[in-house]
């Protein structure tokens, strides 16, 4: 009798079910690949779950010198794929969520960011990552077990640990397949500590479906910033992946019931021939961070430079800004030329410089 062949769903349980083996295998082979400054917390614990696990913390450039900033943040679920080949799911293939934020920082297009990578609990994924149970599958429900780890422990202390914007519109949560489904389903939950959040490739289908409904009687819309999005190549043949987009489609639309506005506060993305991979999530990190943590005009801490001034002489001053890519003072001048696109930022960090000086913030008083 020939084998049965998994549905791709069916492989997606199993797989992740396997995770932690196939990634400490994957370590032994491939070499490590994290880009920027990164640090490691060992076997963080939770009252609320069976599992110690690893966390993650990528600290933008600059992080060091500008001792007076504190950054947004970003908790991502999956943290063995996020930095580094040589944990990741598929060995050698990462996120890139470090090298793309450093470039994207570096360029002026998002402000600089803390992001977390939680290590997912292998054998405890499926049930963690999901806020129902699948009578299928027999298995899953601990989403809320899980969810009060972020809340009550994790948050609280990333909080005391480093220079975090704490309210709901500077914190994210993002994730992809079972990741997707329960960032989602947190941030509707936690709103007020949520504002942000990146869906990936969600498993509308776990649970019948369980998230589509649970949007559907949300009482009202909270205050969520949605990124959402699926390949069109996901699943184990052409039908199967028509329906992972319907499912993507209906839970857009419901969302878009719902209240939310596309292009405003939801964004929804099918990726053409993209599967359910790292490569295909790699290959939209740059867009999911671009939406999420956006550049806007007049934004309360300067994203690129911190700004400041060189008394010169008596009621003169030069304008100064560390640049967090150098580590070293650069010109209004050189100052242009980074922000060559974005003009209105600019000028936002020129009024802040001139601000500093005046009032004698970033030196002594000086006539203005």
């Amino acid at each position: 009798m020939r084998p049965k062949k998994l549905s791709a769903r069916q492989l997606v349980l199993l797989t992740f079910a396997l995770v932690s083996f196939a990634g400490t295998a994957a370590g032994q082979q491939q070499p490590h690949t994290l880009t920027g400054d990164i640090r490691v917390h060992k076997k963080f614990h939770s009252q609320f779950l069976a599992s110690d696990r690893d966390v993650l913390v990528y600290l933008p450039p600059g992080y060091e010198a500008a001792k007076g900033s504190r950054y947004p943040v970003i908790y991502f679920h999956d943290g063995q794929s996020l930095f580094d080949g040589a944990t990741a799911y598929i060995a050698g293939k990462e996120w890139r969520v470090d090298e793309t934020a450093q470039a994207l920082i570096a360029a002026g297009k998002i402000e600089p960011l803390i992001i977390i990578g939680i290590y997912n609990a292998g054998n405890d994924r499926i049930n963690e990552y999901t806020p129902a149970a699948d009578p299928k599958y027999k298995m899953g429900g601990k989403a809320d077990l899980y969810g009060r780890m972020l809340v009550e422990e994790l948050k609280p202390f990333i909080d005391r640990t480093y220079r975090t914007r704490r309210s709901a519109k500077d914190t994210g949560l993002g994730g992809s397949s079972l990741g997707g489904l329960v960032s989602l389903y947190l941030s509707l939950k936690y709103p007020h500590v949520f504002g942000r959040v990146a869906v990936v490739s969600p498993s509308v289908w776990f649970a019948n479906q369980h998230i589509v409904g649970f949007v559907a009687a949300l009482p009202k819309k909270p205050r969520v910033r949605i990124w959402m999005d699926i390949g069109t190549k996901e699943g184990k043949n052409s039908e199967e992946a028509q329906q992972t987009v319907a499912g993507a489609r209906l839970l857009y639309e419901t969302l878009v019931k719902k209240g939310w506005q596309p292009g405003r506060d939801l964004a929804y993305l099918e990726a053409q021939n993209a599967e359910h991979n790292e490569p295909a999530w790699a290959a939209r990190v740059g867009s999911i961070l671009t939406f999420l943590q956006k550049l806007a005009c007049g934004n309360r801490q300067s994203a690129i430079a911190q700004a400041g001034c060189k008394i010169i002489a008596a009621g003169q001053f030069q304008l100064v800004f560390r640049h967090p890519m150098v580590q070293e003072d650069i010109s209004y001048g050189a100052l242009q030329k980074v922000f060559t696109d974005d003009p209105c930022h600019l000028d936002h960090v020129w009024r802040h410089a001139v601000s500093r000086c005046c009032s004698g913030k970033g030196g002594r008083a000086v006539r203005c």
